[in-house]
């Protein structure tokens, strides 16, 4: 048997209604329903059937103080106010082109220079697997229990189907699960907007690909297995909303923190009476504060609720808090440089997946929609040949 795992970031449902995509060569597609959060969520939920409370990953940055450094407790000096705004700016300088160039950044450096120290950042490592250390079992400890040979594959720049396949016929004999990661369509719809035909290169090298990939395996004389999934969809950005315009009379660091995303905020407060005047100063705000419930149904109800925020603000669907830590206004530039994007409330529409299947090992029935969650179960089901047992409800269901 030979299993061919194909995980294509940013595949959305809704592309396959705007364009036909292998439409009889599939034996099951679904819906994917994803989670509450951005791909360094989902990624570690994937390889280990597991949701965020318990990979312990949720966002990407978490709350984590520590001391200010120098240069902060020089910078909040009263003579220094005037030097602020220019700090913030080099250090927006410094992180833009250290990343432009290829080198590590510090991460630290997309935040404001008043509350960097109070944030540290999960390593997770895309070209990776899996992409972090997690305290739960992985597809790849699975494999290697079983004594199952793999390869990773990182498809860095987006698939070449003819490389890809010589590849596959180099090393067939010597592999028997084949992961390859695609960010092609994750990338390409940040840029171009949620558009199957805007993306219709990764897709259609993609449909080249599989086929081509179950013919050149049954032609070895072994079993194919396939499995296609995505971790979320894509929505595109209708409307921008700037939280901070509405926070400008309570002091960032002092009356409230907050990490800003474009469709998260998360708060902290230093006391009762400075969380109710900002949530109330944002009371109209197009988004949805997560209740106690949303985070038991979604899988992020942590012990320590300081780590992630102690309030949580998702932006309705199509809309962006911009400015953000992550597209600031920057040189003068005051859009949103995203076309599309993701990571709003699991129920909107476009941030459905896409899950796909074809083998015939696996008896079973995925339901409608399928959990991002089971990706690890239908794995292991597709390994021993047995019937997925009954999935159950994602964290969203």
């Amino acid at each position: 048997m030979k299993l061919i795992l194909y995980f294509a970031d940013g595949f959305a449902w809704h592309y396959l209604q705007q364009r036909p995509f292998m439409d009889d060569f599939w034996r099951h597609r679904r819906p994917l329903e994803t989670l509450l959060g951005y791909s360094s969520t989902i990624m570690p939920a994937i390889v280990s059937g597991s949701p965020p409370q318990e990979t312990g990953i949720w966002t990407e940055y978490f709350f984590e103080p520590k001391r200010r450094s120098a240069a902060q407790r020089f910078l909040s000096r009263p003579r220094m106010a005037p030097l602020r705004p220019l700090a913030d700016l080099l250090r927006l300088v410094l992180f833009r082109a250290t990343r432009k160039f290829g080198y590590m950044a510090e991460h630290r450096l997309r935040l404001p220079f008043a509350i960097s120290h109070l944030f540290s950042r999960h390593e997770i490592r895309y070209d990776e697997f899996p992409s972090i250390a997690l305290p739960v079992p992985t597809l790849a400890d699975v494999f290697r229990e079983r004594g199952i040979r793999y390869e990773f594959r990182y498809v860095k720049g987006g698939l070449n189907s003819s490389e890809e396949l010589q590849h596959l016929q180099d090393s067939i004999d010597d592999v028997d699960v084949f992961f390859y990661y695609d960010p092609a369509l994750d990338g390409g719809g940040h840029v171009a907007g949620a558009s199957a035909e805007a993306l219709s290169g990764p897709i259609d090298e993609i449909e080249r690909f599989l086929p081509a990939a179950w013919d050149l395996i049954s032609a070895q004389g072994a079993e194919p297995e396939m499995l296609l999934f995505s971790d979320h969809g894509m929505t595109d950005v209708e409307d921008h909303f700037d939280l901070f315009a509405l926070l400008e009379r309570f002091r960032l660091g002092s009356d409230y923190v907050v990490f800003m995303d474009s469709t998260f905020a998360r708060f902290w407060f230093p006391s009762q009476e400075k969380r109710d005047a900002v949530v109330n100063a944002l009371a109209d705000v197009p988004g949805h504060w997560l209740t106690d419930e949303d985070r038991k149904r979604y899988g992020v109800d942590f012990s320590d609720r300081r780590m992630y925020g102690e309030e949580v603000l998702v932006a309705d669907e199509g809309v962006i808090f911009h400015p953000n830590y992550f597209a600031p206004r920057f040189l003068g530039r005051r859009g949103y440089p995203d076309r599309a994007t993701h990571g709003y409330l699991p129920e909107a529409q476009s941030t459905a997946g896409v899950f796909f299947y074809r083998g015939a090992r696996w008896e079973g029935e995925p339901p409608t929609p399928f959990p991002v969650t089971s990706i690890f179960d239908a794995v292991v089901s597709v390994l021993d040949g047995d019937p997925l047992a009954a999935v159950s409800p994602g964290p969203g269901g």
